[in-house]
């Protein structure tokens, strides 16, 4: 399934918000954490393109919602193989 960025958007806040940012908070706050929309995988690390790679290595066709842990006024990031697209919210 093809999604936009602005719905990998929406779903990646969404899963964020309702599912992971009480758990992550506790253990990785100010960490990064890349989301995969589809499947709700997550990935963590203190460096984002190290979440980042550890997302395209499972995933690699695919394009991620990326945010601090902790807060969503933060630069996201979308991937998506040689292209990558960052914007702040």
């Amino acid at each position: 399934m093809t999604r936009t960025l602005e719905e990998i958007t929406k779903l990646g806040e969404e899963i964020y918000l309702k599912e992971l940012k009480g758990n992550l908070e506790k253990e990785h706050m100010g960490e990064y954490v890349v989301i995969d929309v589809d499947t709700k995988h997550y990935f963590v690390d203190s460096d984002s393109l190290v979440a980042l790679e550890k997302a395209k290595k499972k995933y690699p066709d695919k394009i991620f919602f990326s945010v601090i842990v902790g807060s969503l006024n933060s630069t996201t990031i979308n991937f998506r193989k040689n292209q990558s697209y960052a914007w702040t919210f």
